[in-house]
Order: C-alpha cells, then structure tokens, then sequence
C-alpha cells in the first residue's frame, strides 16, 4: 500500500475530519518526495548514436599520420591452474596513411617494468640503415612491385653469406603489427576484412564497423565509476526464439556488445564488452554475472591524454579474454527455466563460471604527429637475401644470376634466378629430394662395396 492509499484508508478515518486532511497531505508530499529519492530523474543524454559515431570515426581519422612508441603484455593460460604463457613487446610503429613501418621486439617472459619500453628512434629506418636494427622490421604500403615486407636477421656462415633476410609479399596481407593498440588498424587497406581476426584486432575496433542506426540507446549509465553513457548494439539483427514449453509468450536472446562513452563533450569509448540480451513478452530480463566474467572479451581504456594538437587517446589500456572453466560443474537449463527464474527472482542469473584465459595490456610511450611526406618503406638493401614469398622464388639482392644461383644451390636449373622457398624445417623440397637421393645413392654403394668384400674373402680363404 502507497502513502497515497494509506492517507485516505481505515487509520486516517479515526482522526478529526481536519487532522486527516493536513496529515494526508504531508504523507502525500513526504511519499512523492521518497519515490524520487528511490527512483531519481536521470535525464538522458545530451547526444545520439549518429553523434557518438561521428565522434569516433573524426578521433580515428586523427591517427591517420602518427609515430607511435609502446610496450604491450600479453599473457594466456589454457586451464585455470595451468602456469600463463607471457609475451612482452616493443613496438616503435609509423603510420602515413596507409604506408606503415614498424619495428618490434620481444621476450617470451613477464618483465615487471615492461612499461618502460625498448630501444626506439625518432625517424624511420631506410634501406641504409635497417642493418642497424635487430628486432623484426615489417612494412607496408598500398601499391607497388611489393605491397608487404618483413625484414629480420639471421646468423651468417660461410655457405649463407647474408646476414639479413627481407619477405617480401607482392599480393599477400599481413597485419602489420600484433600489439594491442586501439584504432590504429582501422580504416587501413592492410587491414582488410581478411585480418579482422589477426592477433592486433582488438573488440573495440569492430564499433566503427557497426551500423549506428541500430544501436540501442543512447542513456546515462552509472554502473562504472566515472559518469558514462551507455548503447548496446546487436550483434545479429535477428534473435534467437526458442520455444517454449510451459510458458506462453516469446523469449527472445541476442548476443551484444555494451559500449560505455564518458559523459562529457569528448565522448570517448572507455569500455565495451561482450554480452547477452534476453527479452521476455517484449520486457527486459536483467542478467547477473559470476563476477567480472563475461562470455567474451572485455575492454577497458585507460585515463585519455592530450598528446597536442587536439590528438587524444587512452595511454593504457587491456582486453581480456574468458572461457568457460571445463572444472566447474555442469549447468543444463532450459528457456523455460530461464523464464521460470525471471518470473520468480526478477532476473536471471548466468550460471557458467568462466576465467580470464587472455589478458593483453598496452602502454602507450610516445604519441606525436607524423609528416605527410615521410617515406616508410624500405627497399632491399645489397646482399640481403630476398624471399619473395608470393612467387616461392629467392635471390641475393646485388648479385648477379650466376652468383645466386652458385650461392643458393640452384645453379643446375638453366634460366632460374632463384630456388623454391625453404621449408619450415629449413630445407627446399628440392633440396630434401636430392639428399635423399644421394642418401639412398650412398647405402647401395656401401651394400655394393661390402658384398664384393665378402666376396674376395671368401675367395682367398679357400
């Protein structure tokens, strides 16, 4: 019973006809004053979903001309108890447009002050000085004889003069960089739908790729604990219906994305997350987690800075991975029991545990303006060993054809410029081949040579 109800009922009736009425009207003001309290007036938002898109779509066009620094973590574990895999990367990356040269470097164990960052430069390397650099070089660019390279050193011998190995793609894409940094990747031609699931792509780079007209919302979110505004988006346009059996009425589940902008005249996205959303008789189901897990990634931006001239971005950030725990206990519930429990409690509550099987951190190190004019692809310097990969073919830059041919083994095929590409083993196919051929070549002779031993033995014993 309201305090509406409750001025003008059986307890009011026993006081003077003056007390009930000046009683009934503090209770009236007194419970209208203590639903707002419970219920507060949250205005909406002063944008929309086109705002918010414009928004970020003009913050990544800003990224368009960059020299970027980082350090990036990543650790992964298969099992809950299982001991994490960790990888710590440098990154010194320069971006003209869709022209890219990045260099990396990298450890294969946790380092506490990987933020720090490894060695960097303040110009991009040139075919002249790539020698100089140790860690794995990769450019890129959108057109030309080659469109991808990836230069990095080996050691040198006597039979593999060339220090220096340089891949080069001429229709192939590759990512060009597997640190987790937001955006970068985005709106690139070497980062095309077919590396949408490369190592670099981070869940929130897919929000430029959704159809803003079918977000839901915009509203004011007080979840997280800076002022947010919040719009889901739907993965698939269509749900899934299951049916029902003991319930009438329609239960409908999509899988969605939540995106929390901050609340201020800069919007940005500070946290996006994988997730469900279940509608039952066209009302909202509300769902409770285990924790912070989710059935996805979950990213999370850090504090964004002014790096000059209007360029803003979070100087940190992570993304974490879940999967469901295989050790925990098995929970089969069907759509009725999903309604069942949303009838009873009010909400449903997901009941698979689940565990951060992927985490990925960035720091962001230097962050500054690159000129439109700078030149980032580096040609093949002399005596490199060039590993064009489209074609399987190899050379020596700088040497004649009969030089590569003597150097590289190949000299026996007339017209050939280079062998086929070396096998994961470090051999060619047509090295193995031979091998094995002088292999089966040098038994037969050993057989030979000790039967006819035997033979003249033999002979001479009797």
């Amino acid at each position: 019973m309201t305090g509406r109800d409750f001025s003008g009922g059986l307890f009011i009736s026993l006081f003077p006809s003056w007390l009930s009425i000046a009683l009934g009207l503090v209770l009236l003001f007194y419970s209208d004053n203590l639903a707002a309290e419970e219920k507060p007036d949250v205005p909406p938002p002063d944008t929309s979903s086109e705002e918010l898109f414009f928004k970020l779509s003009a913050d990544i066009q800003r990224l368009r001309n960059v020299r970027v620094v980082a350090a990036d973590r990543s650790e992964e574990r298969y099992l809950p108890d299982l001991k994490p895999k960790f990888i710590v990367s440098w990154h010194d990356i320069f971006l003209n447009g869709d022209h890219a040269q990045v260099r990396s470097d990298w450890v294969l164990e946790d380092r506490p002050k990987w933020r720090e960052g490894g060695k960097s430069s303040n110009i991009p390397l040139t075919h002249e000085t790539v020698s100089e650099y140790s860690g794995l070089i990769i450019c890129s660019r959108p057109e030309g004889e080659a469109i991808h390279a990836e230069i990095g050193h080996v050691a040198a011998t006597k039979k593999v003069p060339y220090s220096l190995l340089y891949a080069a793609y001429s229709t192939t894409r590759r990512p060009v960089a597997s640190a987790a940094l937001p955006f970068f990747g985005v709106g690139r031609t070497w980062n095309g739908p077919e590396l949408a699931t490369s190592g670099s792509s981070l869940l929130v780079d897919h929000l430029i790729k959704t159809d803003y007209r079918s977000w839901i919302g915009p509203v004011r979110d007080h979840t997280l604990k800076v002022p947010a505004i919040k719009v889901v988006i739907l993965v698939s346009d269509e749900p899934y219906s299951p049916k029902l059996s003991r319930h009438d009425g329609v239960l409908q589940m999509w899988s969605v994305w939540n995106v929390w902008f901050t609340d201020d005249a800069n919007h940005f996205p500070i946290r996006m997350q994988s997730s469900r959303r279940y509608v039952y008789k066209d009302k909202e189901v509300p769902l409770i987690w285990q924790g912070e897990g989710r059935y996805g990634p979950v990213y999370v931006a850090g504090e964004y800075q002014d790096y000059g001239n209007g360029l803003w971005y979070p100087a940190s950030g992570s993304e974490v991975s879940y999967a469901v725990d295989p050790g925990s206990p098995v929970v089969i519930e069907t759509p009725d029991d999903i309604v069942d429990e949303y009838l009873r409690e009010g909400h449903y509550r997901m009941k698979s545990v689940v565990f951060p099987a992927g985490i990925r951190e960035w720091q962001i190190l230097t962050l500054e303006d690159l000129p439109a004019t700078s030149q980032l692809w580096i040609e093949p310097p002399n005596g490199a060993l060039l590993h064009k990969v489209d074609s399987h073919t190899e050379e020596i830059v700088g040497k004649t054809v009969a030089e590569s041919q003597r150097i590289l083994g190949n000299a026996g095929q007339a017209g050939a410029y280079s062998r086929p590409i070396v096998s994961p083993h470090g051999q060619s196919t047509n090295r193995m081949i031979f091998l094995g051929a002088n292999a089966l070549l040098a038994v037969a002779l050993a057989v030979y040579c000790l039967r006819k031993w035997g033979k003249s033995g033999k002979s001479s014993g009797h």
